[in-house]
């Protein structure tokens, strides 16, 4: 990735990354350090996936506040990418269990942020805070309607997150970016069958089947899919051109359906298998359409990498770093 337009925002720098040794964290933590920049990286179970001379990793629990003021001494930018999540199976059977630790993890580290004078907090939001409807959402349009019942827990806990975060940019010396990112994928990611993200599973299930594979639902389902490059240089662009504490969509701009998806593997990888559609199983919200033009307009954003592209660097990925393993 080039990052010229904002690299000088981060000379003499010292950045926070929370969930530092998750997917969309480590991904911001790696192209930070490419900049020259120290990183601070806050590590609760997971292992940080590399190292680096400017890579200091911390262990800890952000549901703790004292932990999150100690983490934020001496710190110019946060980005607080930290999340308790999991796949849809827990989000429609056990939503509650998502929402005291990112509440917690959250307001927590806002405050803590403010208190330490801290520079800058990114947000990184999710287009799940959105109704279900079939045009392309806008920012402004999230009030509308209600978030879908399948999201209704992080649906509203996000939108309840956004309003906090505006409030602090607003009443406090802070400036806050609020990222409401579609759903994203890439090298790195989670492959695991139950907890991984739709396009990630998806291409474990293919790559690790001989004659056919089970589909969560009818396959219908459409979404906005994003490679994690491109996310990880709409949230630095929106980091120095939108710190407004207003949301603001990074995403494709484009959405395909789970079937498509499917498609799209067969064709890079030369399988075709037999698609058993399991409707019992969970499935969220049957359809996500997200408006990228106000990051058009305001951080000259748009994507580089197209679906295919995107797509097949990601098989290339596990191909080299999972498959034998599975």
């Amino acid at each position: 990735m080039v990052f010229k337009e904002i690299s000088s925002n981060f000379k003499g720098k010292r950045c926070l990354v929370t969930g530092g040794t998750g997917f969309i964290g480590s991904n911001i933590a790696k192209q930070l350090l490419q900049e020259g920049v120290h990183v601070r990286v806050i590590s609760h179970k997971r292992k940080m996936p590399f190292c680096h001379k400017k890579l200091e990793i911390i262990n800890g629990n952000l549901t703790e506040y004292d932990f999150c003021k100690e983490v934020v001494k001496d710190i110019d930018i946060v980005f607080n990418c930290a999340s308790f999540t999991s796949g849809s199976f827990n989000i429609v059977n056990n939503p509650s269990l998502f929402i005291m630790p990112n509440l917690m993890i959250n307001a927590q580290m806002v405050d803590a942020c403010c208190k330490a004078s801290v520079e800058k907090f990114i947000f990184i939001s999710s287009a799940i805070v959105y109704p279900e409807k079939n045009t392309p959402h806008k920012e402004e349009c999230v009030w509308k309607d209600d978030v879908p019942k399948s999201y209704e827990a992080l649906g509203w806990l996000n939108r309840y997150l956004e309003k906090l975060f505006q409030f602090y940019h607003d009443n406090f010396d802070i400036n806050i970016c609020v990222v409401r990112a579609s759903s994203v994928y890439g090298e790195g990611d989670n492959f695991d069958l139950k907890t991984g993200r739709v396009i990630p599973s998806l291409i474990n299930k293919i790559s690790s089947s001989k004659n056919k594979i089970e589909v969560w639902g009818d396959g219908s389902c459409i979404r906005d899919f994003i490679y994690i490059d491109d996310l990880v240089r709409g949230i630095f662009l929106a980091m120095k051109y939108y710190s407004c504490g207003k949301p603001i969509n990074i995403a494709s701009g484009v959405s395909y359906s789970v079937d498509e998806c499917i498609e799209k593997i067969f064709s890079i990888t030369g399988k075709k298998l037999d698609i058993i559609y399991n409707k019992d199983k969970p499935s969220t919200v049957s359809k996500t359409r997200i408006d990228i033009n106000l990051a058009n307009e305001k951080i000259n954003f748009k994507p580089l990498y197209s679906f295919e592209e995107g797509i097949k660097k990601t098989i290339e990925w596990y191909n080299d770093n999972l498959k034998e393993k599975r």
